[in-house]
């Protein structure tokens, strides 16, 4: 009976014990269940917050080696410390501090803020404030009249705190062929799963590129190395060619280096398939090695996430710690959130980068976000070294009536090297940055920057006008080579000269002969120079026969306007027929002058070919000064005064004339000397026409291109006019030099010919032929002078 009772008294309590020893143990498997389960549930944005904080509604715990957000508790005062533990201070503080929030009517300041979404501190005390209900419009937040919010920075948390936005947080796995592969859900990704092959659809970046072919029923590999790609576009084209997913990877600066995934962002758009994101390294693998290999997708929701950052729109601007912040239009197109202005990688200003993503900066995408970031940081397009460039655009010109209307950089979306670099803007400008950026940007097709634009797609490949007009392989080959040949024959007609001048030592002694042999020297420098067209070109240009660089660009450039030294020592031939005819100088007397008539010129083509040195580049036919009006405008002066002081000669000729013809009415003396004066005449308009065959078309071409006609850039017929007659004077200076004795074996061999029309042209002023015709002396000459006044040599 005793055991009995010993047994019914032990029972329970070892049946309590098992009891106990179960519920332990089970509470020991939940916890590490559970313990498990938050390990592998909490997002990568709530942890390491003890470097990167936390959301509103979260706070830090500040964990050693594991510091994660955690949802704030109702009761904050009350929870905190029970939660955290009184030995985690810093945890309990953070609580505390970002989930006990002023109410309405509390004081508020920058640690003290008030409960979101429904109350804002109006800063009215500058660093402090009070809280107060937010606006059902947050334009009245802006209203300057409105008497409780009296600072920039309450009519910034006013926007920031009645306006939280929030986005979904997902979790995402990828596995390839089995083998997992770290990922990051983008931002606005469906919650779904699917599986397919992997295809490599990079392409989809480009806006030329619509479809991925290969992507039906598969998953869209994309190398996001554009750093400004519109995550939304890719995904959508991805889905209307057939694919499952977009996995994206790309090499990113932001501290993570190429072994983690990035963060993208979906902007608030819904998209029909997941788009997750691997890192850049894990990217390469599978874009060499696992094309074709099966992939399954999986995007789960974490939740909502959200986060006070001031709303800007056309209406609303940013202020108080945002004021002089561009708004970037990134929240559905009508709203953004403000951004600073462009830096480059150095941290310097780059306002291009409002227009072109240059660098790793890339916040600047669509039409309203271009010209918020052209207004608010002052950026204008500084072209590079370009004579027919306008000097700088402030923000383009924006805005056309008609879709019709709207600028298309390749008008059939034909970018055929989306990778090659255009000479326009800035440094490393790329294709697909052009195309993409007409085709997000309103600007107008009849604008100077579309036409300019239009005129250098064909670098990437694309049909239109091409460069100067030159629409066919045929028309470049034409702009390349007649310049060329016509610049061999004026090297032949200098070379002429020269070798004439020379040929006689009585010659050689002469001022005239040694004008004529230096400006037949300059001629051949510059024809040279001509003659190479394209070739000294830099080769990235991809103009027909360019295989230079910068180096032979400025050699080209220098050597031509040393060929300028031409057109200066023509005025001093000019000079030299003044003060022989007209003045009356010996040749002894002109001898002396001598050294003004050859320095003049060469050291006023020397400082123009030096000083030019910073600004040669590429002009179309050659390189040559990119600067505008120079040095046309010299060369412009000096074809003015050369007319003017041959027409002088020719006044002052016809003048004495005709007042000897008084006192000679017949007689053999006074028909030589009307002879004369035809002969005179007739030399010095063939000497200018050299000058007037040879630039007024170049000159014309040059005016235009500064003067920013748009048309001039398709002019191909004046383009090629320009560039073939501009070469050719020293043709021309050969064609004058031997034209009396040309005409003077004419009139021997055919004498009747002077008697009809044609031999009167031909040989009208010229019936005196020989090297050294009868003298013409100033009408103050003295008959008594010792040394008569130079015999005039009517074939120089």
């Amino acid at each position: 009976m005793g055991r009995i009772v010993f047994t019914l008294n032990i029972l329970p309590n070892m049946c309590l014990i098992i009891v106990g020893w179960t519920m332990l143990l089970m509470l020991l498997l939940v916890a590490q269940e559970v313990h498990g389960q938050e390990q592998q549930e909490i997002h990568p944005w709530f942890t390491e917050c003890d470097r990167y904080g936390c959301f509103p509604d979260y706070f830090c715990n500040f964990e050693v080696n594991n510091s994660v957000c955690e949802l704030c508790p109702s009761t904050p005062a009350e929870e905190c410390a029970p939660l955290l533990g009184l030995s985690n201070n810093l945890g309990v503080e953070d609580c505390l501090s970002e989930c006990g929030r002023g109410q309405e009517g509390e004081p508020c300041s920058e640690k003290n803020q008030c409960e979101e979404k429904s109350l804002f501190c109006n800063f009215q005390n500058g660093d402090s404030g009070t809280c107060e209900k937010c606006k059902t419009d947050l334009s009245e937040c802006l209203l300057e009249d409105y008497v409780d919010i009296i600072s920039d920075r309450g009519r910034q948390d006013c926007l920031e705190s009645c306006d939280l936005k929030c986005v979904p947080m997902h979790f995402s796995s990828n596995f390839v062929d089995g083998a997992k592969i770290t990922s990051t859900a983008l931002v606005g990704s469906p919650s779904t799963s699917v599986s397919g092959p992997v295809v490599d659809c990079t392409n989809l970046i480009y806006d030329g590129q619509p479809t991925c072919p290969d992507a039906n029923n598969s998953v869209c590999l994309v190398e996001d190395y554009t750093k400004n790609t519109y995550y939304v576009d890719v995904v959508n084209k991805c889905a209307s060619s057939g694919g499952v997913a977009v996995v994206f990877f790309g090499q990113y600066e932001d501290g993570k280096g190429t072994d983690e995934p990035f963060g993208g962002f979906l902007s608030y758009k819904q998209t029909q398939i997941p788009s997750i994101s691997i890192s850049y390294n894990d990217g390469i693998h599978l874009q060499q090695s696992e094309i074709g290999s099966h992939a399954n997708i999986s995007v789960s929701s974490a939740g909502d996430y959200c986060f006070k950052e001031q709303t800007c729109s056309e209406t609303i601007p940013c202020v108080g710690e945002n004021a002089g912040k561009f708004c970037n239009f990134k929240w559905g197109g009508d709203e953004g959130k403000c951004m600073t202005c462009p830096e480059d990688d150095n941290g310097e200003p780059d306002p291009i980068a409002c227009f072109f993503t240059t660098s790793e900066w890339g916040e600047v995408t669509g039409q309203k976000a271009v010209e918020s970031c052209a207004e608010v940081c002052a950026s204008n397009l500084k072209f590079r070294k370009c004579k027919y460039c306008p000097q700088d655009v402030s923000g383009f010109k924006f805005g056309v009536k008609r879709e019709s209307d709207q600028c298309q950089f390749c008008p059939e979306n034909d970018v055929t090297y989306p990778d090659r670099e255009l000479p326009l803007f800035v440094e490393g400008l790329q294709c697909w940055q052009m195309q993409k950026f007409f085709k997000t940007v309103e600007v107008n097709s009849d604008s100077t920057n579309c036409l300019l634009a239009q005129t250098m797609n064909y670098i990437c490949g694309c049909k239109g006008p091409g460069y100067a007009g030159a629409s066919t392989e045929t028309k470049k080959v034409v702009l390349a080579w007649l310049p060329r040949v016509m610049a061999m024959l004026s090297v032949l007609g200098s070379s002429f000269i020269i070798y004439d001048a020379l040929s006689s030592k009585k010659n050689r002694q002469k001022v005239l002969y040694q004008l004529m042999i230096a400006l037949s020297i300059s001629d051949i420098l510059g024809s040279c120079a001509y003659a190479l067209t394209t070739l000294p070109t830099p080769a990235n240009t991809f103009m027909y026969g360019a295989k230079g660089n910068d180096a032979t660009c400025v050699a080209q450039g220098f050597f031509i306007q040393l060929g300028t030294i031409s057109c200066y020592i023509n005025v001093s031939v000019a000079v030299y027929y003044l003060l022989v005819i007209k003045m009356g100088r010996t040749e002894r007397q002109m001898k002396k002058a001598r050294i003004w008539l050859f320095t003049c010129p060469i050291l006023i083509g020397l400082t123009f070919a030096f000083a030019g040195i910073p600004f040669y580049g590429n002009t179309i036919l050659w390189c040559n000064t990119t600067e505008n009006w120079w040095p046309e405008v010299p060369v412009a002066i000096a074809i003015l005064l050369a007319t003017a002081i041959m027409a002088t000669v020719c006044w002052d000729v016809y003048q004495k004339e005709k007042a000897s013809s008084r006192w000679r009415i017949s007689g053999v003396e006074g028909t030589a000397r009307n002879k004369l004066s035809e002969q005179v005449f007739w030399q010095s308009f063939w000497y200018l026409m050299a000058f007037y065959f040879t630039w007024p078309p170049y000159l014309v071409l040059q005016y235009l291109l500064a003067s920013r006609n748009t048309k001039v850039f398709t002019m191909y017929g004046l383009i090629l006019t320009a560039g073939t007659m501009v070469p050719l004077q020293g043709f021309w200076n050969a064609f004058v030099y031997i034209r009396p004795r040309h005409l003077k074996r004419i009139r021997k061999s055919a004498p009747c010919l002077k008697f009809t029309f044609l031999g009167r042209l031909r040989t009208f002023g010229s019936q005196n032929t020989s090297p050294n015709v009868s003298p013409i002396t100033s009408h103050n000459s003295n008959s008594a002078t010792k040394e008569q006044p130079i015999s005039l040599d009517t074939h120089v």
